[in-house]
């Protein structure tokens, strides 16, 4: 990584749990290391989890500042659960991008460093945030590392199209307008799928962007159809060289996640969001993934980084078989 200048290195007291005399727990198995250091791993297959703790992009699209603190937070969640032994070693926290004197745009370029060095080495990339703004560093690293004309999907599971342009600054609403204006300027679409839009969230202009730039998108209320929406992603897939799964935690009722940055009072339920995932993983195309926007600051009882954490959990358990 060249510039070091907003990341920060992975600390082991992140990680807590039990004690216990035998390795059974995630935390026992998790392995910190600098980015810098990423060529003495010995060869293999890993899990690389990046925190991105940084608020600007939520102050900027007037939501609940504290999504910076989520990171720690999944950390301690994740920790405290049980692991299989063939995951000792490989799931590897690498640390923090960090966004200071309101830098978002550099913060977002060290997230693409770090995805693209991880794509790379065959590490598997796990981000946390922090505001959902991750997504267009984490799509821009892995379109870097990607060869030039792959064909990359993004399945976001959001309540919002998080497509709105980035005037006068990109913000944690903006992602997908500036993919897909970065998808043509080398000729290409932005290949998006949306899952669980409430449209008293997003007004008529961010439809007409929707379809503008071609995006699919199922409705909350069409989200009830598990068999339907298994296919749509299905289909969605099939053309495709990669996909990337994006989490914006707001899709859920805040019942299930009261922790985040724009707490909705309906949305998806755990369940929906595990086939989901479950779906992208069969598909066998499934590169990266991140969550966004939890914040501690309004959790109860730790409910939304332990469901964050609990999504994670799913991904390292049904990549690993």
């Amino acid at each position: 990584m060249k510039n070091l200048t907003y990341y920060r290195p992975p600390h082991f007291d992140d990680w807590m749990g039990r004690a216990t005399d035998k390795q059974e727990y995630l935390y026992q198995m998790i392995h910190p290391i600098q980015i810098e250091h990423l060529d003495d791993l010995p060869y293999g297959s890993y899990f690389g989890l990046l925190g991105y703790a940084c608020d600007e992009g939520v102050r900027r699209n007037q939501g609940r500042v504290g999504a910076s603190n989520g990171p720690y937070e999944i950390r301690r969640a994740l920790g405290k659960m049980s692991g299989k032994p063939a995951l000792h070693g490989r799931l590897l926290d690498l640390g923090n991008v960090v966004c200071e004197n309101d830098q978002l745009d550099l913060a977002q370029a060290a997230v693409a460093e770090v995805v693209t060095e991880l794509k790379k080495r065959n590490i598997f990339p796990v981000l946390v945030g922090g505001g959902h703004d991750i997504v267009w560093g984490h799509y821009l690293g892995l379109r870097t590392a990607l060869p030039e004309n792959a064909k990359l999907g993004i399945i976001n599971i959001d309540a919002h199209f998080d497509l709105r342009p980035p005037i006068p600054a990109g913000n944690s609403g903006t992602a997908f307008h500036q993919i897909a204006l970065h998808e043509e300027s080398f000729g290409q679409s932005m290949n998006y799928l949306c899952l669980g839009i409430n449209p008293a969230s997003n007004v008529q202009t961010l439809f007409n962007y929707a379809e503008a730039f071609g995006v699919q998108y199922l409705l909350l209320e069409q989200m009830n159809q598990p068999e339907f929406v298994e296919e749509i992603i299905q289909q969605f897939s099939s053309s495709l060289d990669a996909i990337y799964v994006t989490i914006d935690l707001d899709s859920l009722y805040s019942a299930f996640a009261p922790g985040v940055s724009a707490p909705a009072s309906i949305g998806l339920d755990p369940m929906q969001i595990i086939n989901i995932l479950k779906t992208a993983i069969n598909s066998q195309k499934l590169i990266s993934m991140d969550i966004a926007e939890l914040n501690p600051t309004f959790d109860i009882d730790g409910r939304t980084a332990k469901l964050a954490a609990q999504f994670i959990y799913l991904l390292l358990e049904n990549l690993n078989d």
